[in-house]
């Protein structure tokens, strides 16, 4: 498939970072992997995915933290901009020191319109989960995004998404919207940040949770021929729940590499790449902005 493809691009970022939580509750380091790409063909039929593993160790808390996520979303491209598509999904979330084995699949539609600098997209489906949920809950997706490209350096990008559960003990809710610009200064150095604001409501909780990030990139392939952009970000989350507050800066360090076609320069594992390269759930995509 891969032959006969028009036009392929794929961007893998290998991340490492460091910070502190608030209240003295200890410090934590974390690695990720995260990769983004699509296949487009001459037909029109554009596959894209994405796929993001992630690795906490806290200082204070006995065992590990280990997520993922992969995506696959393929989608028909029309002539007149419109496209249709579908999207599957899976998550997972293991603590080993806080007993969590948690497990989400989502599956739902998708369609978009590109005219000019301006992309718009809408996703609508539905979520199976294991370990975080009663059994016969009922979990909806939805969410709208744009991306707006000012100009061969800027390009700004939002998101709305909202999941919606019905359990045997209530409806719960999550809204989660996010904002993310980036700058590219010139042929090497470039700026970008990024914001992501959630809230979840649930009959026994709710909570508020809001990252914030900050950040350059420098590329090494005009000076030394190398296809490879480094990154530093500063980012900072905040929690405000009925269970407590809680803060947690973070730095992180990343190394973007362009496997194939044009990439991107944005580092994946920042707040801003999180943003453009939004999952379609508000759970999945708070947690990928908070790491």
């Amino acid at each position: 498939m891969a032959t006969n493809a028009q036009d392929w691009n794929n961007t893998v970022t290998l991340g490492v970072g460091g910070g502190n939580l608030s209240d003295g509750n200890g410090e934590v380091v974390f690695y990720t992997l995260d990769a983004s790409g699509d296949v487009s063909y001459r037909s029109g039929f554009v596959l894209e995915y994405d796929l993001s593993l992630l690795r906490a160790e806290p200082g204070d808390i006995t065992g590990d933290t280990d997520g993922s996520m992969i995506g696959l979303a393929p989608r028909y491209r029309f002539g007149s901009g419109f496209s249709a598509g579908a999207y599957l999904e899976n998550a997972t979330v293991a603590a080993t020191g806080l007993s969590i084995d948690t497990e989400a699949t989502s599956y739902g539609l998708t369609a978009g319109y590109e005219t000019g600098p301006w992309s718009f997209s809408a996703f609508y489906g539905i979520s199976d989960t294991e370990g975080a949920l009663p059994d016969g809950s009922d979990v909806t997706d939805y969410g709208l995004g744009l991306t707006y490209i000012l100009s061969d350096r800027v390009t700004l990008a939002a998101n709305t998404i909202q999941t919606r559960a019905d359990t045997s003990g209530g409806d719960g809710d999550a809204d989660l919207y996010q904002f993310a610009a980036t700058y590219q200064i010139n042929q090497s150095w470039g700026l970008f940040g990024g914001a992501s604001f959630g809230s979840v409501d649930t009959p026994t909780e709710d909570g508020d949770i809001s990252t914030f990030g900050i950040g350059g990139s420098y590329y090494f392939g005009d000076t030394f021929k190398v296809p490879l952009t480094a990154s530093l970000e500063y980012a900072r989350s905040n929690l405000d729940s009925s269970l407590g507050d809680g803060e947690m800066n973070t730095v992180r360090f990343g190394l973007t590499i362009p496997l194939s076609g044009s990439g991107t320069y944005l580092p994946l594992n920042s707040v801003a790449g999180g943003v453009i390269n939004s999952r379609r759930s508000a759970i999945s995509s708070g947690a990928v902005s908070a790491f």
